[in-house]
């Protein structure tokens, strides 16, 4: 009997305004310790900029954050190599029970990052259950330096898959399981001397999810530990039907917490699925599309002029990649000019609104018509094809498109104005003073804006000086210029309640009592480093 569990996944909803930036990951593992055992939070850039911490060491309730040190992985996917910056943060806990990671900010470049919310569980500690088979002098001598593995106990890694069969063009997701005994912390990494080949599939590497299944499961009638290899989760797309063997490599296991523990390079016990051709035959204008879809249109409002261009908006949305949706509007037999402008596309890895995880995709398309002749006007209708892998067949979904009341073209010429006869000499007083105010006005404007000039250039001084130093940086610097410490503090709290900001910026947030202080510091700051 064979259980490998329900597999759920989840997705982290970070900032990716900035993540997919910097293309930077983080991410913990395993997510589950037992009492006295430590985690590791990875995290992972891929770019040409630097990788720093910017602090070593971060402690919040009952959960303590130290930095390890630096590293580097190459991979290489159906041959193609890419290359990542590494840091890497022991975590752990004194208390049983689910915890959250301190934020965790690291410094790319120029530019601060801060991690996502984070969680683990502290178990409470399990008996070590260790198997009866006899030992010889030689086991004695070098026990604890490899695993006391019973029969059937051995480790073993499997590439596991959400879904078994698939129609030609459905995604699936993959990911690596170990399956394990008698480990107090299991170490898994795949084999930096194997490359991985998925034959006669798209493959893409998934950022910022992460997969949960059951912690133990019942596998070939023995009840097995299991972790996910985090690091990698792919979106596999088959490109042609047929029987095929997924995820074959080899990963290093072993230990982590055993004094001198061997650790073995074990290969993969590839995953077995079956891609479906699509039933034939298929309708017209059918592009290769699969999933469920949604069609609407966005206008401006419904008046166009004659012979002017007319923007408008068509919008694809629903469960799917977006591929294989093509422009949906229908031009034959249309007299007027519509030009098809451009295509656009999101794509997201979400929780879909039938309960499942999987791919959502916003597909838009912008055309411009330019109407000849004046009246209501009905624009042809829109039209999209694509396939249902649930229901097992094809789904073609049409949408009229509003009609819109063309008007003849506005004179748009500019017209000369008119000379106002009760305009007369006695008007030059008034407009006199008003001349005057007007100067009196703009000459203090221009003074204002002279003092803050300076004041410009004094801050842009203090820039100069204080630099990118961020955190115990910041704090080293400051002492060696004789800054007292309630300062130095006053600094680094204004420093990180708005870490992307620059000092100026920082500076107009503040009360007149806070700016005239801080202006105060800088000044000293100012008078010591010309020293």
């Amino acid at each position: 009997m064979k259980n490998f569990g329900r597999s759920v996944f989840f997705l982290f909803l970070f900032s990716f305004g900035v993540l997919s930036a910097q293309n930077v990951q983080f991410y913990l593992e395993p997510s589950q310790i037992e009492a006295g055992e430590v985690a590791i939070l990875h995290v992972k850039y891929q770019g040409d900029a630097d990788l720093q911490p910017v602090q070593k060491r971060y402690e919040s309730k009952h959960v303590q954050v130290y930095f390890l040190g630096h590293s580097s992985e190459t991979q290489i996917i159906n041959f193609k190599v890419s290359k990542s910056k590494l840091l890497k943060y022991q975590v752990s806990s004194d208390k049983v029970g689910k915890h959250q990671v301190p934020k965790i900010i690291v410094l790319i470049g120029n530019e601060t990052i801060e991690s996502p919310d984070l969680f683990f569980e502290v178990l409470p500690t399990r008996p070590k259950v260790r198997s009866q088979r006899p030992q010889s002098l030689i086991d004695q001598l070098l026990q604890g330096m490899e695993p006391d593995f019973g029969p059937n106990e051995k480790p073993e890694v499997g590439f596991q898959l959400n879904k078994y069969n698939c129609y030609l063009g459905e995604p699936v997701i993959g990911y690596y399981v170990l399956y394990y005994s008698n480990m107090n912390r299991p170490y898994l990494e795949r084999d930096p001397n194997r490359s991985i080949s998925y034959p006669f599939f798209l493959s893409e590497t998934l950022q910022g999810v992460t997969v949960q299944i059951e912690p133990e499961v019942l596998k070939d009638g023995l009840l097995r530990r299991t972790l996910v290899y985090g690091k990698e989760i792919y979106s596999l797309t088959p490109l042609k039907p047929g029987r095929f063997q997924l995820g074959e490599t080899k990963f290093v296991v072993g230990d982590g917490l055993q004094f001198g523990a061997v650790h073995d390079s074990l290969p993969v016990k590839p995953a077995m699925i079956e891609v479906k051709p699509l039933p034939k035959p298929s309708p017209i204008g059918y592009q290769g599309a699969i999933g469920d879809y949604t069609i609407s249109h966005s206008f401006p409002n419904r008046k166009a002029y004659d012979k002017e261009p007319y923007y408008f908006t068509i919008l694809v949305k629903g469960e799917g990649t977006g591929a294989g949706i093509e422009p949906p509007l229908e031009l034959k037999g249309f007299e007027d000019s519509i030009h098809f402008i451009s295509k656009s596309k999101k794509k997201s890895f979400q929780r879909l609104p039938s309960g499942e995880y999987g791919f959502y995709s916003e597909v838009s398309f912008q055309y411009s018509w330019e109407p000849n002749g004046i009246g209501e006007r009905q624009l042809p209708k829109a039209k999209i094809v694509f396939f249902l892998p649930k229901e097992n067949r094809y789904e073609i979904r049409e949408l009229k498109l509003p009609s819109i009341q063309v008007e003849p073209k506005p004179d748009r010429t500019l017209s000369k104005p008119k000379k106002d006869p009760s305009f007369s000499l006695s008007n030059y007083f008034l407009w006199s003073i008003g001349l005057i105010v007007f100067s009196a006005v703009m000459f203090g404007s221009w003074l204002k804006l002279q003092a803050e000039q300076k004041q410009k250039v004094v801050w842009k001084e203090m820039e100069e000086i204080l630099g990118q130093k961020k955190g115990i940086f910041l704090s080293d610097y400051l002492k060696g210029k004789g800054l007292p410490e309630t300062e130095i503090q006053f600094l680094l709290q204004l420093q990180s309640s708005s870490p992307s900001k620059s000092w100026f910026e920082r500076m107009k947030e503040l009360g007149r009592k806070d700016q005239n202080k801080i202006q105060s510091i800088f000044k000293i700051l100012n008078e010591r480093s010309m020293i």
